[in-house]
């Protein structure tokens, strides 16, 4: 590993720090049950929050707690997204997710932690906030189950 700082001077002021640390890859490679699929996960919130007008609110719970993987607002219109990423090493196609099945408990309960978060974030605007609580409390949902790894296929609900 390895740590560069570069230090930013202005008449012999330091104006700015920044660090970058450097991990070098061995060449073994340590891993861990689930492991793939965390990387899907973060790889699914940082590809979601690169979307136009998305904003992640929710990503990063640990590997098989039932819920969405990601949860996201858009910032112009409320309008709230569930996502569940799926990594499969077979070459598969997937389905919606059970968490999503209409009318069930799961994707109430995913609904729920989606108002839980929301009520509690202070990032979004009072109103798009409102509106993502209006939408989610009327069950007014979109749903996605995306496929990593070696999945031909995503779904949207």
């Amino acid at each position: 590993m390895s740590l560069n700082v570069h230090l930013f001077f202005d008449n012999s002021r330091v104006t700015q720090v920044a660090c970058h640390l450097w991990a070098t890859q061995s060449q073994t490679r340590y891993t861990w049950p689930g492991h793939q699929t965390a990387a899907a996960e973060e790889e699914l919130a940082r590809t979601v929050q690169g979307l136009p007008d998305q904003a992640v609110v929710r990503w990063g719970d640990p590997i098989g707690t039932h819920g969405s993987d990601v949860i996201s607002v858009d910032i112009k219109n409320g309008d709230v997204t569930l996502w569940d990423a799926k990594f499969r090493s077979a070459n598969v196609t997937i389905k919606p997710s059970p968490t999503f099945t209409f009318g069930s408990s799961r994707l109430q309960n995913a609904i729920n932690e989606a108002i839980t978060t929301i009520e509690s974030n202070q990032t979004l605007p009072a109103d798009i906030r409102d509106a993502a609580l209006g939408n989610l409390r009327r069950g007014n949902v979109t749903t996605r189950t995306v496929g990593f790894g070696n999945t031909r296929n995503s779904t949207l609900k």
